[in-house]
């Protein structure tokens, strides 16, 4: 089966049907491998990647992960907060993508 490799062996099917596939990962521990994702991004498999847990955490600084242009790396800190915490967060982020405002915690690696 065409596709790339997750953490234990399974395999994700190339789905080069749809014009934009985004792999979102928060999940805990190593369920998907980071060089299988970065090469599916790169030979047109998936269109992007929202990356918040890595093995090993944290994420090496020489990865390439942090200069993939079609990564997004966010920080493995969600369960922290309470439920209300993250609900007035994401309420204030969006209201400021609104007014146009710049929005918090964004992180440049360079």
């Amino acid at each position: 089966m065409q596709g790339f490799r997750q953490a234990g062996g399974a395999v994700m099917p190339a789905m080069t049907a749809w014009p934009a596939v985004v792999l979102p990962v928060v999940q805990s521990g190593g369920e998907q491998a980071l060089p299988d994702t970065l090469a599916a991004l790169d030979d047109g498999r998936l269109s992007g990647a929202v990356l918040d847990v890595f093995a090993p955490e944290p994420l090496s600084p020489d990865s390439p992960a942090w200069s993939h242009p079609r990564v997004i790396l966010t920080p493995h800190v969600a369960s922290l907060p309470s439920r209300r915490e993250r609900a007035r967060h994401v309420a204030d982020c969006i209201a400021r993508l609104g007014r146009g405002e710049a929005l918090p915690n964004l992180c440049d690696p360079k």
